[in-house]
């Protein structure tokens, strides 16, 4: 399982261009959006397992990847 998530601003602005690239190179994968409030919590969720930190800095250039799907009540607490 593949499925990608990228935080757009509020409705009624326009989606930034880096999303329409972020479709292009991910083709086949759907690229759902998130407000950004939405995608702070899922990048806080307690599944997160791994966070790369890029030094791209164009607006709205967050990405959630999520490959694979863990077994519910299978991830251990440190």
């Amino acid at each position: 399982m593949l499925l990608t998530e990228v935080m757009v601003p509020p409705e009624g602005e326009p989606e930034p261009p880096v999303i329409a690239e972020y479709r292009a190179l991910l083709a086949p994968v759907p690229v759902d959006t998130l407000g950004r409030h939405e995608f702070y919590d899922a990048a806080r969720s307690p599944d997160l397992a791994l966070a790369i930190v890029t030094a791209d800095t164009r607006t709205y250039a967050n990405l959630l990847l999520t490959i694979g799907v863990r077994a519910e009540g299978t991830l251990i607490s440190r």
